[in-house]
């Protein structure tokens, strides 16, 4: 039996000039889904195992996340300790982005 935890990311502000990042939230090497709501398709979904080095993440087919928008949900297959959303230089203007994070735990027996 599994246990859902849902965390979700504070909402984050394009920026006309340059990526702006998420904050970092923690989901310790355990599978994990997303769901974007966005209005166009600037976000990636990055994971880390420290902090420090990010990396585009991949779904569970192999896909890497980068360029979703719009509702967009995707399970991640990496067993990453850290996960934050990247939003691209937004040109219309600055915009609310967030993303909803659901970290799938094995409950304790």
């Amino acid at each position: 039996m599994s246990e859902v935890l849902r965390k979700t990311f504070g909402s984050v502000e394009s920026s006309t000039g340059g990526d702006v990042v998420s904050g970092s939230l923690r989901v310790g090497g355990n599978l994990f889904d997303v769901q974007i709501e966005a209005p166009d398709t600037l976000v990636a979904i990055e994971v880390s195992g420290d902090k420090l080095t990010w990396y585009t993440a991949t779904d569970i087919a192999g896909t890497a996340l980068i360029g979703v928008g719009s509702s967009y949900a995707a399970g991640i297959r990496e067993g990453a300790e850290w996960v934050r959303m990247r939003v691209a230089t937004d040109v219309g203007g600055p915009q609310l982005y967030s993303a909803l994070v659901m970290v799938h735990k094995q409950a304790s027996a």
